[in-house]
């Protein structure tokens, strides 16, 4: 489960994210939906803290990430990266056995 709380982050006087509260239940698939310069980029990178917010936690499967030290976050990423390559793979098998079918 990944758990966004009162989190918040500006660039100079831009707030990118403004006390965003959202959570996305495991195993689910989740899309972000918005116009340029609204913030879904800035969201995303905040979930393996490519980003570091302002204010608020982040809580990815139990963890809050903010409070990670360089050695636990290096770790985190792995597993976090490992998820998403996993699923990438995932959609472009199915994709490929689709276009095997027509």
């Amino acid at each position: 489960m990944i758990e966004f709380k009162n989190v918040c982050k500006k660039y100079s006087n831009l707030k990118a994210l403004d006390n965003i509260n959202l959570t996305i239940p495991s195993s689910s698939i989740f899309g972000i939906v918005g116009k340029s310069g609204a913030g879904k980029s800035t969201l995303l990178r905040t979930i393996n803290k490519l980003e570091k917010i302002d204010e608020g936690s982040i809580i990815v499967d139990g963890i809050d990430i903010v409070t990670l030290n360089l050695r636990q976050l290096r770790e985190f990423r792995k597993k976090v990266f490992i998820k998403i390559l996993l699923y990438h793979l995932n959609v472009v098998v199915i994709k490929k056995a689709k276009l095997k079918l027509k």
